[in-house]
């Protein structure tokens, strides 16, 4: 699968862990940048996207495999309640 040789070829976890969960719960690019720590609700599987496309609110699956992976996107939390992105 190209996606899956694409992802493996990254050589930073946190990039690669951040471009996984964008694959896999279908996130734009500025809606990544923007995602907060406490946006992600793992126990629910869900990420809160706020102001996505049009400047609305919504709410994506988060993939299990994404949050069990040991490079997952949680793997990357920072102590602070900053963007994913400031870590």
């Amino acid at each position: 699968m190209r996606v899956v040789a694409f992802l493996e070829a990254v050589p930073s976890l946190k990039s690669r862990a951040e471009l996984t969960t964008a694959y896999a719960a279908r996130l734009r690019t500025s809606e990544v940048v923007g995602l907060r720590v406490e946006d992600i609700d793992s126990a629910r599987g869900i990420i809160a996207v706020r102001g996505g496309k049009g400047g609305k609110d919504r709410h994506v699956m988060l993939s299990p495999q994404t949050v069990g992976h040991p490079t997952g996107l949680l793997a990357f939390r920072p102590t602070a309640a900053l963007p994913l992105s400031w870590s």
